[in-house]
């Protein structure tokens, strides 16, 4: 019987192979249980080989977002008890990998590396606002672990952002206040269908259900892109830990070149 961290990781990794089919034609749960059972592995490990063989493959979750690539994903965990909420997925567009690569080397601090300057704050902050600034588009996938609302969702988004937010900048204040006007209220996310926040051209933010266009709004100066991004990237305390090292992991591939797809 397996207890506390061996266990955790056990799931998760059973819980981040059953939702890629791709990736399970590489390997098994079975093969996961077998591992677990015989040696230590740490989950982050055993996600980084498997993330190696989705580039091989250049493996993607759908034909809908063609032309991008999954930065890193990892699970949403709430309250005390550690309720499991939703996977949550990155994109970036593979055009802006060399933009990507030229803003962190710039703006990294070589001492700390991608992920330390990410817990900083303020060095997070700007990193993520140089990004925007450089037109870089990204898309945000959430699959929920369990029926939920769109209500509840838009809740727990804008108070991520309130907690980052800059009380003497007006605009962030009306990017979110937009954002509570733009994002659906009411409506159900059932278990397993897909929520995206998307940045396309023009600096519009689109959110959609199961591919549905379902709100957007414009976000002046990418001021709404950078708080909602930092709830998963920036500070020491962020939406999902586990997805923050797999885009870290690869933001260090992207900065060192070793990143092909």
């Amino acid at each position: 019987m397996m207890f506390g961290y061996q266990a955790f990781s056990f799931r998760f990794c059973q819980s981040w192979v059953w939702k890629r089919p791709a990736v399970m034609a590489l390997t098994s749960i079975a093969a996961v249980g077998t591992a677990m059972k015989t040696q230590k592995v740490q989950c982050e490990s055993f996600v980084e080989k498997l993330t190696n063989l989705a580039d091989e493959y250049n493996l993607t979750k759908d034909d809908s977002r063609k032309g991008m690539f999954l930065l890193g994903s990892g699970p949403r965990y709430v309250s005390f008890l550690g309720i499991y909420v939703y996977d949550v997925e990155l994109y970036v567009r593979k055009q802006d990998f060399r933009t990507i690569q030229k803003v962190l080397n710039e703006h990294v601090d070589p001492n700390m590396g991608v992920e330390m300057s990410l817990k900083e704050a303020q060095l997070g902050s700007r990193i993520i606002g140089e990004l925007l600034k450089q037109k870089i588009q990204y898309s945000v996938r959430i699959l929920p672990a369990r029926n939920t609302n769109f209500k509840h969702l838009k809740g727990g988004f804008t108070k991520a952002m309130v907690l980052r937010q800059n009380r003497d900048d007006e605009r962030e204040e009306r990017m979110i206040q937009s954002f509570q006007n733009t994002f659906p209220g009411t409506g159900t996310c059932l278990r397993s269908t897909n929520l995206s926040i998307t940045l396309t051209d023009k600096q519009k933010l689109l959110f959609e259900h199961e591919d549905r266009e379902i709100g957007s709004m414009q976000d002046e100066n990418l001021k709404l892109s950078n708080l909602f991004l930092q709830t998963y990237l920036v500070g020491n305390k962020v939406n999902s830990e586990q997805a923050r090292q797999s885009v870290c992991m690869n933001l260090r591939r992207i900065m060192d070149g070793s990143m092909s797809v």
